[in-house]
């Protein structure tokens, strides 16, 4: 008798020497669900606690890493979905959210093997496929690539995003197929459209055998996709049974491109020695101006434009180089190639683009962007460099009417957002520009107008 009541008193002093710890986990369980919904330093820590007290709900952890990583704070957000992770507890958020912590902590190949965990799982596919997408296309696996946007594209047939992933792929081997997936990405651009006939026309009988991965290269380089465009001008040297000059010469140029300056430098000797062209002096030219041998570059160009005289293209580049050192000069290439080319609105753009960067000459730029309106309303760039110089005119109404107009064709755009966020700023209207920075930060958080975003908001905050 004695004994069971010593059994008792022991488990009611267990009980009650447990109640507290208990009790703050409930309660730090509360305090994390009545939290705001954008305190995440506090859901995070109270998600922590209410996880510490609560042995069983070691789900918990992973609401607490979940926000923690929502706060910015990666050591934290690591180590709490860790812990949930160690306890079966992770859910496929959590999971989502620990690799998404561990890439941004420079863990990257351990992220990717969470992400394919969860492909594996069939879970989160809309998250998880276009992110394995991309993360294979960093890391030039191709065929894994492949396989990924294939089954996007079960999953989302009409998706344009992974259908024009697919057919940059195709571009350097399957030319045919990959138009089929490229008619969103010929939409973007009327030089593309273009690019993209040309291509569907060296698929036609009686074309050169080269030509067709020849003028694919030339799409993927224009995409800045140099891995794939390296194998189509490979292979279009292949086609042309070897040492053709003009593959040999973008092949040079990819190369320098994906960081082989040695190799591409003899490659385009090589190229040069078996084709005395216009076109591969000004390839070369390229290779020289990226690596900053300006005079050097300004000599291959003239090269290309001696043999051409009648190609705007050359006096355009002649303008970009000697820009850097006489704006007199450089100004004078860009008229030549107006006034030989007065009906191709890209080279009204490059003389209006040219004087809107250096802030010189502004009226002839002003003029020479509305030639470039003119001949190509529906581009969206016309519209949004006309504005610009508008605005560096003093046409403030103008130019906002203008951008309102291309924000509203562009919904997608972020362009016409930044420069009247910009305008809103000249004009002292602080709240609106911020309005407008913001809107434009959100629909491209990485996108070329991102940092300069963030430094004009940061610089903005009391």
């Amino acid at each position: 008798m004695k004994r069971s009541q010593n059994a008792l008193l022991l488990f009611i002093l267990v009980l009650f020497s447990a109640l507290p710890p208990l009790g703050q986990g409930f309660w730090a369980l509360n305090q994390a669900q009545q939290a705001h919904p954008t305190d995440y330093a506090q859901k995070s820590h109270f998600y922590e606690v209410a996880a510490r007290r609560l042995p069983w709900r070691a789900d918990l952890y992973d609401e607490a890493g979940q926000n923690a990583l929502q706060q910015k704070d990666l050591p934290r957000a690591i180590a709490l979905l860790r812990e949930a992770q160690r306890k079966n507890a992770l859910s496929p958020q959590g999971q989502w959210a620990l690799a998404n912590a561990l890439h941004q902590n420079q863990q990257p190949e351990e992220a990717l093997l969470l992400w394919e965990d969860l492909q594996a799982r069939g879970t989160l596919l809309n998250l998880v496929l276009p992110r394995l997408a991309e993360e294979y296309h960093l890391r030039s696996r191709f065929a894994d690539e492949e396989k990924t946007l294939q089954a996007w594209l079960q999953a989302e047939p009409q998706n344009a995003q992974a259908r024009t992933r697919l057919g940059i792929l195709q571009l350097p081997y399957q030319p045919g197929l990959a138009l089929s997936n490229l008619v969103t990405l010929g939409e973007s651009s009327p030089a593309l459209a273009k690019m993209l006939q040309n291509l569907q026309n060296s698929l036609q009988p009686g074309q050169p055998a080269y030509l067709p991965a020849l003028l694919s290269g030339q799409i993927l380089a224009s995409q800045e996709e140099w891995i794939l465009a390296r194998l189509a001008f490979d292979y279009a040297n292949q086609q042309a049974g070897g040492n053709f000059g003009t593959a040999l010469g973008w092949l040079a140029l990819s190369l320098h491109k994906t960081g082989q300056p040695a190799a591409a430098e003899k490659l385009f000797k090589q190229a040069l020695a078996a084709e005395d062209s216009a076109l591969l002096h000004a390839l070369y030219a390229l290779h020289l101006e990226e690596n900053r041998n300006l005079p050097q570059a300004t000599v291959e160009f003239q090269q290309a434009q001696q043999r051409e005289p009648q190609n705007p293209a050359w006096q355009m580049a002649l303008g970009r180089v000697i820009s850097q050192s006489d704006l007199a000069q450089a100004l004078t290439h860009y008229q030549n190639a107006t006034a030989l080319a007065p009906q191709d609105p890209q080279t009204w753009h490059a003389l209006a683009a040219f004087c809107a960067e250096q802030q010189s000459y502004l009226e002839i730029g002003l003029q020479a962007a509305l030639r470039a309106y003119a001949l190509a309303p529906s581009d969206p760039q016309s519209g949004e460099l006309l504005a610009r110089l508008l605005m560096a005119v003093g046409e403030t109404e103008s130019a906002a009417a203008l951008l309102q107009q291309n924000a509203i064709a562009q919904p997608q755009d972020p362009a016409p957002l930044f420069y009247l966020g910009i305008l809103h700023l000249q004009t002292g209207e602080s709240a609106a520009a911020r309005d407008y920075l913001q809107r434009a930060l959100a629909l491209a958080p990485q996108g070329e107008y991102s940092q300069a975003i963030e430094k004009i908001l940061q610089a903005d905050t009391p």
